[in-house]
């Protein structure tokens, strides 16, 4: 029987303590300021967004595969948050919720703030 790992596991928060994070953080362009507290979120959950991108055909959801660096603009971020909205609607995980929902934040920030992007580091 092969083996594989245990599915109860990974609807769990604690199971991704010690997961590699990629680091997200918006910025204020015209500013150089920092909007709101940079946002690490494990490398598996990562994936895991990309992949549920992919499955819904979220075009911007579908950038953040955790390969390195990248630089999402302000109609990027518009996108993304509007993504993250529709996929909170449809999928039922505690894990994605959390950490979307703490990406929301600075995200709804920059409705109005047109200067804005997101830099997104992973390992």
């Amino acid at each position: 029987m092969p083996k594989i790992k245990a599915w109860k596991n990974r609807l769990k928060l604690s199971s991704y303590e010690d997961s590699p994070l990629s680091t997200l953080q918006v910025i204020d362009n015209k500013t150089r300021e920092l909007v709101g507290d940079p946002i690490s979120i494990p490398v598996p959950i990562m994936y895991r967004m990309y992949h549920l991108g992919r499955a819904y055909d979220f075009q911007t959801m579908k950038i953040l595969m955790p390969d390195g660096n990248k630089i999402l603009d302000w109609h990027n971020l518009q996108q993304l948050k509007t993504e993250i909205e529709n996929l909170n609607e449809v999928v039922i995980d505690p894990v994605i919720t959390h950490y979307t929902n703490q990406l929301l934040v600075p995200l709804s920030e920059t409705v109005s703030k047109t200067s804005c992007g997101l830099v997104y580091v992973s390992p």
